[in-house]
């Protein structure tokens, strides 16, 4: 049988554990809110026109191909510039050109 004390401590630990899991929701979902933000001001900024997927994932089709289509199991190449914004505001950049 558990002594008093160890019912307290334990009681003090749920709560605190519990306490922690809303503070961490609560911290990513601001964290998704300022990613938002940011993304808007970046794509009002540099005048673009875009939705997301239903994945969430913006892109702009700059250049559309004009081989042919690709069968199932060949390969392709893709020339490709992907923007990092940083939760600092900072816009990292990566291309396959590089």
């Amino acid at each position: 049988m558990m002594n008093l004390k160890t019912i307290r401590l334990l009681t003090f630990l749920s709560m605190a554990l519990v306490n922690l899991t809303i503070a961490c929701e609560e911290d990513s979902e601001s964290k998704k809110e300022k990613e938002k933000r940011l993304l808007e001001e970046f794509l009002l900024t540099n005048d673009i026109t875009v939705e997301p997927t239903a994945s969430g994932l913006y892109y702009v089709e700059t250049k559309t191909g004009t081989g042919a289509q690709p069968q199932t199991g060949e390969s392709v190449s893709v020339h490709y510039m992907g923007r990092l914004i940083h939760p600092s505001g900072e816009i990292l950049i990566r291309s396959s050109l590089e």
